[in-house]
């Protein structure tokens, strides 16, 4: 199993929204792409959906928790 942590994780979906955003935009101009990111939507590779914030744009996707022991 490959291991995946919280930040490859919100990068790989940070790239597949600014992608969902230039092409809703038609352009790679920074702030028609802004304009374009509220309320998109990604299926994660942990298999939930992210969301952005129309507002603050913020990306809204589940926490996990765990707890490593000896046997891992």
């Amino acid at each position: 199993m490959a291991v995946v942590n919280d930040p490859m994780e919100a990068t790989y979906i940070g790239i597949h929204l600014w992608r969902q955003a230039v092409e809703l935009a038609g352009t790679t101009d920074p702030l028609s792409v802004k304009e374009r990111l509220g309320n998109l939507r990604f299926q994660a590779p942990s298999g939930y959906e992210s969301r952005v914030d129309p507002k603050n744009h913020h990306l809204y996707k589940p926490v996990f928790l765990g707890r490593a022991n000896t046997s891992g």
